[in-house]
């Protein structure tokens, strides 16, 4: 199966708002007020967000909560802008994430609307599709090094779940301490 990249240009990312300067003009950088996603049900919504350039404004610090409700001055607010050369690679950012937990199918979209005059929301609508699932866990152990209870241990992938290739790495690399203990 293949994953698909699917980003196409959007209303939203349109022309400039008029009397908007065209030195750094606000809306070819309009300011990210929101990052949603939609359609995601198998991941972590804080783990993709991570994954991701496009981030919100936001407070500076938990600490200066109640200042950022009063006020968005520059020493309490961290405004972050769209990039439309980073969102495309955003796509592929959520795209591999996918992948590499089991959603070889996942499709991920892109949609860009104005939240004010010169804001907007990024949303990401995915289809996470059906998962690749592991069918048999085999551990070669021909000198019968570790019991039985020791290799289920150490490899924390199981049957019928989605072929997490960070549980396998991870799997690798604890079997191959153990067997050099």
């Amino acid at each position: 199966s293949a994953a698909v990249l699917t980003v196409r240009p959007l209303a939203a990312q349109g022309r400039p708002a008029s009397g908007a300067r065209a030195d750094g003009d606000q809306m070819e950088r309009p300011e990210v007020r929101a990052v949603e996603f939609r359609g995601v049900r198998s991941v972590s919504r804080g783990d993709l967000q991570d994954a991701l350039a496009t981030q919100p404004s936001s407070c500076v610090s938990l600490v200066l909560r109640p200042v950022c409700a009063v006020t968005r001055a520059g020493w309490v607010w961290d405004e972050r802008y769209l990039d439309r050369e980073e969102l495309p690679r955003d796509v592929i950012r959520l795209l591999a994430f996918y992948y590499r937990r089991g959603w070889r199918d996942a499709q991920v979209d892109t949609l860009v609307t104005r939240e004010a005059r010169e804001a907007v929301k990024v949303t990401f609508v995915v289809r996470e599709g059906r998962p690749t699932t592991v069918r048999q866990v085999l551990v070669a152990d021909p000198l019968n090094t570790l019991s039985p209870r020791d290799r289920r241990r150490l490899v924390r992938i199981r049957c019928g779940e989605p072929l997490d290739l960070l549980k396998l790495d991870s799997a690798v690399a604890r079997l191959r301490e153990a067997y050099w203990e």
